[in-house]
């Protein structure tokens, strides 16, 4: 009887593991632009679970303010451009 009870356990903690979301990566970036001028942001990103090679994320990029600036997006399956 421990042995099913055990066995059952085990099954649903890892049916409860394997259906975790994948955590969320977070990070910051600085380029250089110049010798005295840089751009600098932050990025987002999770790994899509059905595959380990691609993921869905985000970036910003901010001023000297720490605010974040638009950003222009072109979509690539169009000529439309997004703010």
């Amino acid at each position: 009887m421990k042995k099913w009870c055990f066995a059952v356990t085990l099954l649903v903690v890892s049916c409860a593991l394997a259906q975790q979301a994948p955590p969320v990566l977070r990070g910051s970036w600085i380029a250089t632009t110049a010798p005295d001028r840089y751009l600098r942001g932050r990025w987002s990103a999770q790994v899509l679970p059905a595959t380990k090679n691609a993921a869905n994320g985000s970036w910003a990029l901010f001023n000297e303010s720490n605010q974040i600036v638009p950003a222009i997006v072109a979509s690539p399956n169009s000529q439309s451009v997004q703010c």
